[in-house]
Order: structure tokens, then sequence, then C-alpha cells
């Protein structure tokens, strides 16, 4: 096509050149947020939203909202096991920053305002799980990428 696309999606050139763009600027911040690591993860973030939307109608499966998908994570989570008011607490912060990124990893935690307001860190979290807490973020993912 003339305008250097092929049936609508851009090629992959174009977003390589748009990546290293945004990697030159990242690098004038001192921020953590923006460095090529947390830049290539929000990219395949999307590449995973996506394929999602593309492969679930194409199982039969019913198209779900990302809400949808989340809250459908979390009953099943939470149908296995009992969390105390605290990690309930912690568990809803979690539910609504999947609902925006679809995916919860351990430097969300570290990182992320929605969790460093409230004084959240990996290890506090963790403690507060039982040392469970990569477990119940890994069991809460996978049906959420599914």
């Amino acid at each position: 096509m003339a305008d250097g696309r092929r049936s609508g999606w851009p090629q992959e050139e174009k977003t390589a050149e748009k990546i290293s763009d945004l990697l030159k600027y990242s690098s004038l911040s001192p921020c953590p947020k923006f460095s090529e690591k947390n830049l290539r993860r929000t990219y395949a973030r999307q590449l995973a939203d996506i394929i999602s939307i593309i492969r679930h109608p194409a199982k039969g499966d019913e198209l779900l909202t990302t809400e949808q998908r989340v809250n459908k994570a979390f009953m099943t989570v939470k149908s296995d096991r009992r969390f105390t008011d605290e990690q309930e607490k912690w568990l809803e912060l979690i539910r609504r920053h999947l609902t925006k990124n679809l995916l919860m990893e351990r430097e969300d935690i570290d990182y992320l305002p929605i969790f460093t307001r409230e004084g959240a860190s990996w290890g506090k979290l963790n403690k507060v799980f039982g040392g469970e807490l990569e477990k119940v973020i890994s069991e809460i993912n996978t049906p959420i990428a599914a």
C-alpha cells in the first residue's frame, strides 16, 4: 500500500523505529519506569491484548471485556482459598491495576504509584501473603492471559 501499511497493520520496521525513538527520550529520564525493559514490556502487553482479542472469538469463546476477564480470574482464585481482610485490601489494588494493564509483574508493586502511594513493596506484600504472593499473582495472571 502507498501509505506503508499492509492490511491496516504497521510495518515492523516502523514499530521498531518508534521504540528506538522512545528509548532515546527515555534515556534522558532518571525515572526507572521509562527504562528500555519497561517500554518493551508495555509494547509486549499491547501485543498480548491484540492476540487475546483475536484468539478468543476464533476459539469460539465469549469475548470478555478486560474487567470481566480480571473479575473472572479473581473469582477463581478466591474460590480456592480464604484471604484475610488485609490481603483483600491488597488484592483489590491488584485487581484495579489488572483492569488497566492485564498483567501483573513483581516490579509493578515496587514502582507503580497505585502500590507505592499505599506504602507497598514486594517484600511487604509477600509477607502479608505468607510468602505466597508470587503464586497468587501467577494464579491470577494465567487465566487473564489465556
